[in-house]
């Protein structure tokens, strides 16, 4: 058997030898906060560039990566506005895989939409009275009016034109724009404006989403599969009042309640986003002290874990009440908490895997027989 034969046998021994590695691995946290200048994480695209924001008046949002640095979102200025009329005040609210945001803007206290790329900058969508809410992989972007009877919405494509287009229920928040063209959102309930139901909008027909029974439901996140995942208030039995509970919903499984799987909760939780692969992230409070945690939840595997039981030892020293808003196809999550008592925005990374000792054994039997075939072959 020659050397690359001998070590690509070794290779599958090992693999077939080693029990299956666990769907959610560690993680290595990432300050990205700029020294402060950044305290909160709002999204993330597939390159690990992040959507984040300070919380001085005057700031507004950022995008951060490693091929741009920090960038202000209205830098270069809003093409055909003068600099003078660009408040530094955008507020992203969403980034697709390709590093595309969309968000609002307030220019001389007008409330606009915008998009923004890194290499072209911000640019104004051409309505007043309207935020941005969502951007699909193509740059498409979805936002709705403000006022008015709630049910008007728009969609841009990204060359900036734009239709207006009214849904047949009012709508309390757009959570996106899914590249099928369904809009994920919330209505309003027919008689409790404070009582949102998560649901799709397609083709201009409104579908509520299955969610048990529950008071009200909130959809935050969602992926290309059909998954939609976010929180729902549902009645406790001790108090009789609407609790918070994060939820997943798929169009297999319908509606699953996240705190069926971590006794360790109290009455509020969020599962903030999902990504293609079905891992999602949120977070919550515990104990009569309301002790703040995240999570993650493997949707094919029903895995779910604490965000501290994954975070590499000493990654993570200083950090404090952490919260995880988005997670991109590559695992990446975007999140923000406190470090020594400040609030600043950061980044999680897969950390690589240590093999198992089986695996580890295998491979370097395999190392042994690598070794052994080339001296052969000198010979």
């Amino acid at each position: 058997m020659n050397a690359r034969r001998a070590f690509a046998a070794a290779m599958l021994a090992a693999w077939l030898a080693s029990p299956s590695a666990a769907a959610i691995g560690t993680y290595r946290l990432q300050d990205i906060s700029a020294g402060g200048t950044l305290q909160f994480s709002v999204g993330i695209d597939n390159q690990g560039g992040v959507l984040a924001e300070s919380w001085h008046w005057a700031a507004g949002g950022y995008y951060t990566s490693p091929a741009t640095g920090v960038v202000l979102l209205t830098d270069p200025m809003v093409p055909g506005v003068p600099p003078n009329t660009v408040p530094n005040t955008p507020r992203g609210a969403d980034i697709n895989a390709a590093g595309v945001i969309t968000g609002t803007w307030y220019p001389l206290g007008e409330v606009r939409a915008f998009r923004y790329t890194s290499d072209g900058g911000m640019r104004d969508l051409g309505l007043s009275g309207v935020e941005g809410n969502g951007t699909d992989d193509a740059g498409n972007t979805v936002g709705r009016f403000r006022g008015g009877t709630g049910r008007d919405y728009f969609v841009a494509d990204p060359g900036g034109n734009l239709a207006v287009h009214t849904a047949p229920v009012a709508l309390a928040g757009i959570a996106g724009l899914r590249n099928d063209g369904v809009i994920v959102a919330n209505r309003q309930h027919a008689t409790d404006s404070e009582r949102p139901v998560a649901g799709l909008l397609e083709n201009g027909t409104w579908r509520d989403l299955a969610t048990g029974g529950a008071y009200s439901s909130h959809a935050m996140g969602f992926n290309e599969q059909g998954a939609v995942v976010g929180m729902q208030a549902v009645y406790s039995d001790m108090a009789g009042i609407p609790i918070q509970h994060a939820f997943a919903y798929t169009p297999e499984a319908g509606v699953v309640d996240l705190v069926d799987a971590m006794p360790w909760l109290n009455q509020f939780s969020t599962a903030a986003a999902v990504n293609e692969q079905g891992l999602v992230v949120g977070y919550g409070a515990r104990g009569d002290m309301w002790e703040t945690f995240s999570f993650l939840h493997d949707l094919s595997t029903g895995q779910l874990v604490d965000l501290a039981s994954v975070l590499l030892p000493g990654t993570a020293a200083g950090w404090t009440n952490m919260y995880l808003v988005d997670v991109n196809d590559s695992g990446q999550i975007a999140g923000w908490g406190q470090f020594e008592g400040n609030v600043r925005a950061f980044l999680l990374s897969p950390a690589a895997p240590v093999p198992e000792p089986a695996t580890a054994l295998m491979m370097a039997l395999g190392l042994v027989a690598l070794g052994a075939a080339t001296r052969r072959r000198i010979r």
